[in-house]
């Protein structure tokens, strides 16, 4: 079992005013914001649900019991900047982590097949979020504002966003 669980609430790094600058054409007005922040809210969540990229920097935890790649356990979550806990079987433990990697992975130094790591992943503020991804994030929360109702997988593949999402993307492989 793998849980990668957050209670703090996803914050878009595009803002309303920003979605409808983008969109061009767009008639812009204060009332719109609830609205849009849906469709930008709900592309953000898409995003980082398909690349497991963080953005603007939220803390985590991850609970695993089937550890068994080469002695490091990945973290769901990229980028990751901290791990502020490590626990085996209830109990704290050293552990060496390279958060640099993609995706991030620690190595405990006990053993045991019950882990839960609190840790943060994102990015520290809006200017250092890589510029593809705002722009990924755009591209489809202005397709999804455009054709209502749509299926996200149509929205990804039509608005160009797929682009974005594959250079995005944390591929989890062998280490």
């Amino acid at each position: 079992m793998r849980t990668n669980q957050t209670s703090q609430a996803l914050v878009s790094p595009v803002s309303s005013q920003s979605l409808a600058d983008f969109m061009g054409g767009l008639d812009y007005d204060a009332s719109m914001d609830a609205e849009l922040q849906a469709y930008i809210l709900a592309a953000c969540e898409k995003i980082i649900s398909i690349t497991n990229h963080e953005l603007l920097t939220r803390s985590f935890e991850f609970e695993t019991d089937d550890f068994y790649s080469f002695d490091y356990i990945r973290l769901p979550s990229y980028p990751a900047t901290a791990v502020t806990e490590f626990l085996a079987d209830g109990e704290a433990v050293e552990f060496v982590a390279k958060l640099k990697a993609r995706p991030a992975v620690v190595k405990p130094m006990a053993s045991s097949n019950d882990y839960k790591i609190t840790y943060s992943a994102g990015y520290a503020n809006i200017e250092s979020i890589p510029a593809i991804y705002i722009q990924t994030i755009n591209m489809l929360a202005c397709y999804v504002y455009d054709n209502r109702g749509c299926d996200m997988k149509e929205a990804i593949d039509q608005s160009g966003a797929r682009m974005g999402i594959d250079v995005l993307k944390v591929r989890y492989s062998a280490i």
